[in-house]
């Protein structure tokens, strides 16, 4: 489950940083140097698509696998 967590917590993080480059460069006017159709505004779009796969995936996993028997469960079934 850790593992999930930090690849989420990164997904988020680097969301938040291509969406901060998108939102200043859209601010400052930036030239686009590599392709030109391709606008800031966009960017910043795909920043924040990968910071909600980061979250919502972070929300999804489980707190903690329960082990009982040698098979792993997810959930605590025993509610």
């Amino acid at each position: 489950m850790w593992r999930r967590r930090q690849f989420f917590a990164a997904v988020f993080f680097f969301g938040t940083m291509i969406a901060a480059i998108g939102w200043i460069g859209e601010l400052r006017d930036w030239p686009m140097l590599v392709i030109k159709f391709f606008k800031f505004g966009n960017l910043a779009i795909a920043g924040h698509v990968l910071q909600i796969v980061g979250a919502f995936g972070s929300l999804l996993t489980p707190d903690y696998e329960k082990v009982v028997d040698d098979q792993r469960n997810d959930f605590d079934n025993d509610l």
